[in-house]
């Protein structure tokens, strides 16, 4: 039974840190795009265009995300 359990225990370990690391990917890919987008500081509708660039970026990446889990 031990032999069996072993291999077990590390594969679910290894996809475990797998999706932590594609998350943090994630994270990544958004604060880099987040940061790409460049506002000046006094322009309120530009803010707002950022703003609003970021969502559909994140709804973008959320899509994905149900995609590749099916």
């Amino acid at each position: 039974m031990r032999r069996l359990f072993w291999p077990l225990t590390l594969l679910w370990a290894m996809m475990g840190s797998a999706a932590v690391f594609e998350e943090d990917d994630e994270r990544k890919q958004l604060a880099r795009h987040r940061n790409s987008i460049k506002v000046p500081e006094n322009d309120k509708s530009g803010e707002l265009q950022r703003e609003r660039l970021l969502a559909q970026y994140e709804a973008r990446l959320e899509i994905g995300r149900q995609l590749s889990d099916q």
